[in-house]
């Protein structure tokens, strides 16, 4: 009976120990007031979970502005609603984890969310990114003299290769 007992206790609490763990970027010092830059807070964020062996890393309402953040193995990044990651216009915060040369002759590769060779990587919710390309592109250029170009926006309202880089 004891055995049963046990087994059944082992059996309900099991869900329970097997759930990943959810690391609220609050908590690791972001404000979410669209002010000061919270990447360096959302990333230890994500450091943390990582090295926990995965979970959830939870951004709460509010608008986060960042530069560079990189995803790592087991990290689902969770926005919720009303939460925004604004990817600051300072192209200088980024990080350039794999540089190269674009057509109009402009060094890029820079990036607000980078996942290099990661595995089990997921963005969800019901909260936005906006890595505000255009502004960002328009304030590259017009710091690095080159030829006569066009830019366009894409549904995330960015360029791009200045918002979302997955290596793989």
């Amino acid at each position: 009976m004891k055995k049963n007992l046990l087994l059944l206790l082992v059996l309900f609490a099991l869900p329970f120990a097997l759930q990943a763990e959810t690391f609220n970027v609050k908590k690791y010092g972001a404000r979410g007031n669209g002010k000061k830059l919270d990447s360096p807070a959302i990333q230890k964020a994500i450091d943390a979970c990582h090295k926990a062996g995965g979970g959830t890393v939870l951004v709460p309402a509010g608008t986060y502005l960042s530069a560079t953040i990189v995803l790592k193995d087991n990290v689902t990044l969770h926005l919720e609603k009303d939460a925004l990651i604004l990817g600051t216009t300072d192209y200088k915060a980024y990080d350039n984890l794999d540089p190269f040369t674009e057509g109009l002759g402009i060094d890029v590769g820079w990036a607000l969310l980078v996942a290099v060779d990661a595995k089990n990587v997921a963005l969800e919710g019901e909260g936005a990114i906006d890595g505000q390309g255009s502004a960002l592109k328009e304030r590259h250029i017009k710091l690095i003299p080159v030829r006569k170009g066009s830019v366009g926006d894409c549904v995330l309202s960015c360029s791009v290769g200045y918002v979302v880089r997955i290596y793989v």
